[in-house]
């Protein structure tokens, strides 16, 4: 195994002779251990055969290892300089592509062209959940995400029904993925050390969601209605979200064996799943 400190020394290295100072506003920490390196390629199972996309490529350092192990890495980077250092990084490697681009303003139609592909990424705190969001909507080729995200939203993530973190996303992301936190990454593996600690997730898409929905919107439409007023009872959420009458909602409820006065955190997928089919 490489030593930690010499994935910190390239990164202070290429920050100063490039003058670059890390932009805090858009989220910028690198990860200087090369432990956390090597849990993200090891959760990634990279195969020579394997096209990634790499969100958020920084000064290039994982896209390397990526590139050493793949047939083709693409790495999406909004800032400019970064995109510039990152492309003198990776001049050797014919199989990397960066692209100084939003990754959020990009067509799904260019995902579909893909083929099948992973993603990897150390998403910026900011932009995590409209992110999470979009990688079921780019394409039905894309086959693994491992993200490094904020710890608080990877226990939104994984959380079961019942507990406090439970919540849209938790549905959103299990509904189209077997979800699992790999790993805890200290503040001190980023610089700069950012105010927070971040965990290592894994999440292998899903042939097809565990439970069977009528009408995919609709199933969402209710878990957002249904979240909307966490702390309120099911019935009165309900009720005013979709403007049926209480008594009407109460007993659809009661018929299929959820008791109104449960609250959306204690419902699972397939409770979910019933009162759309249902409703």
């Amino acid at each position: 195994m490489r030593q930690d400190w010499s994935l910190f020394r390239e990164t202070k290295t290429l920050l100063k002779e490039y003058h670059f100072r890390p932009k805090k506003k858009l989220g910028q920490h690198f990860l200087i251990e090369y432990s956390a390196i090597e849990r993200i390629l090891k959760a990634s199972d990279l195969k020579k055969e394997d096209t990634v996309v790499e969100i958020g490529s920084g000064l290039g350092l994982l896209t390397k290892e990526l590139a050493k192990r793949t047939k083709k890495v693409i790495g999406f980077e909004t800032d400019r300089e970064l995109c510039f250092i990152a492309g003198e990084v990776l001049a050797k490697f014919p199989n990397v592509e960066i692209k100084r681009e939003d990754i959020l303003q990009v067509s799904p139609d260019y995902f579909k062209s893909l083929g099948t592909f992973k993603v990897i990424g150390n998403l910026p705190y900011y932009i995590t959940t409209p992110i999470i969001f979009s990688l079921y909507e780019w394409s039905k080729n894309l086959a693994l995400a491992v993200l490094t995200v904020q710890k608080e939203v990877a226990e939104r993530i994984v959380s079961p029904p019942g507990r406090k973190e439970y919540g849209l996303l938790s549905v959103g992301v299990q509904f189209h993925s077997e979800v699992e936190k790999v790993s805890d990454f200290k503040k001190e593996c980023f610089f700069p050390t950012p105010e927070v600690a971040s965990s290592l997730i894994r999440m292998k898409i899903r042939e097809k969601p565990p439970v069977l929905v009528k009408d995919e919107k609709e199933f969402f439409d209710l878990v957002k209605i249904s979240f909307s007023q966490r702390r309120k009872q099911l019935v009165n959420v309900l009720t005013k979200g979709l403007k049926i009458k209480k008594e009407i909602i109460s007993h659809k409820l009661s018929s299929l064996g959820i008791d109104p006065k449960r609250r959306a955190e204690t419902l699972s997928l397939n409770d979910f799943a019933k009162l759309s089919n249902f409703l």
